[in-house]
């Protein structure tokens, strides 16, 4: 269940540009 926290990390980082 923690794909959910990778994902937002991710995400996060992508908008963060």
């Amino acid at each position: 269940m923690e794909d959910t926290s990778r994902d937002l990390t991710r995400w996060q980082n992508l908008t963060a540009h």
